[in-house]
């Protein structure tokens, strides 16, 4: 995670200068940012930080990475909910993956990146939620229940039958590792991996085992988006196209 946020930030030098089509604005915003940067005005980085979210563009979105790595908690909170006001804006979602990695210590800043990656509700974020929900887990510090929950609770809002899987597959990852994770957190895990699955189907919000077997019993009913297949159209249980539930 951390090389994808070098990797991101580094591109903003030429990224722009590739693409004639950048509004004005958007040039603006990155050189106001930047400017601002070089200086301690924490009032002033934040008016530039979000004047970026109010210009979504590939330039803008990477110009944050740079925040969200190594300024103020504050900073980069703000830095996340810019990011998530740029919908299909595909470098919006790279850098908010990127910046997981400097931030495993930051459940605050967690917070706010997997709320915007959950606004994004880019496909490309399922695997990284699944899997950050369950390191994150495991971590002894209580307030890292609010990251988890975040990140279980973006699922919810990808619309996507992978989406179900990964909650599936969380659940029982979280259940395995009982044992080394604590109470509240893994309570306060299951209840937003349960209220994120019945959001995406409208099925059984309680136990996991339960939502597992009703999943696969009514999986088959819905299309890839989680629209329903006509009945016609509907394939017989245990074939339904998920493809990550067992990862």
């Amino acid at each position: 995670m951390r090389i994808a946020t070098f990797v991101v930030f580094i591109s903003l030098t030429t990224i722009l200068a590739a693409d004639p089509t950048a509004p004005t604005d958007a040039r603006a915003r990155v050189e106001a940012l930047q400017t601002a940067q070089k200086g301690d005005d924490e009032g002033a980085k934040k008016t530039a930080v979000e004047n970026c979210g109010l210009t979504p563009h590939a330039g803008t979105a990477v110009a944050l990475a740079a925040i969200l790595a190594k300024e103020s908690d504050a900073l980069r909170i703000s830095a996340a909910q810019s990011l998530g006001k740029m919908k299909g804006i595909t470098e919006a979602v790279q850098v908010l993956h990127g910046a997981i990695g400097a931030n495993l210590r930051k459940p605050a800043v967690l917070e706010a990146i997997f709320v915007a990656i959950g606004t994004l509700a880019d496909n490309s974020s399922i695997g990284i939620c699944r899997d950050s929900a369950v390191q994150l887990a495991a971590t002894k510090d209580p307030l890292m229940a609010t990251a988890v929950r975040a990140a279980l609770a973006a699922l919810g809002s990808i619309r996507h039958k992978d989406s179900v899987d990964a909650l599936i597959s969380a659940r029982a990852k979280l259940a395995a590792n009982a044992a080394s994770i604590l109470a509240e957190t893994l309570a306060a895990a299951d209840n937003a991996a349960a209220a994120a699955q019945a959001k995406l189907t409208g099925g059984d919000s309680t136990k996991a085992e339960e939502f597992a077997k009703w999943w696969k019993r009514h999986g088959s009913e819905f299309n890839n988006d989680l629209s329903k297949r006509p009945v016609g159209m509907r394939r017989g249980p245990g074939n339904m196209g998920g493809g990550m539930g067992g990862q």
